[in-house]
């Protein structure tokens, strides 16, 4: 990105874009008890899109913006080991989003996997996965309702 001296304005600059158009969810399969880190950035500006995903992997879309009158605009997505190298990246750095990156950290400090793949996961490991998916959506639902 033009102006960006170093990679710690970049990581400073997407820490400020991320807290803005990003999300940070611990996704949750309703058939099977299998929780993973998954990461979005939504923009209507590609550039900053593709970027991301050549520095940090994952997908993009070019979706609606349903939000505003802007049109179409870009979303990247990213989960698990790849979503967690860019949180680790920000972190230092976020605001906005600190708490839920803090946990989604944690989350994927648990190292045992998902549960998907066939590795079988204990009644207390699903139990703390389901806990800390229970606490993002708290998190969120309560910074949203201090927006309004």
């Amino acid at each position: 990105m033009e102006g960006l001296k170093s990679k710690r304005d970049f990581y400073i600059y997407m820490a400020g874009l991320f807290g803005g158009e990003g999300c940070v969810m611990i996704s949750h399969s309703k058939k099977k008890e299998i929780y993973r880190l998954l990461i979005s950035m939504s923009n209507n500006f590609p550039g900053v899109i593709k970027l991301a995903k050549n520095l940090f992997g994952g997908s993009i879309h070019n979706r609606s913006i349903w939000s505003t009158n802007k049109g179409h605009g870009w979303l990247w997505r990213v989960s698990s080991k790849k979503a967690e190298r860019m949180i680790l990246k920000i972190h230092p750095y976020a605001i906005i989003k600190k708490e839920e990156i803090e946990l989604a950290l944690r989350f994927r400090s648990l190292k045992k996997g998902s549960g998907g793949r066939g590795i079988k996961l204990s009644g207390k490991e699903i139990n703390l996965r389901k806990n800390m998916y229970r606490k993002m959506r708290e998190i969120k639902t309560l910074r949203n309702r201090k927006k309004a």
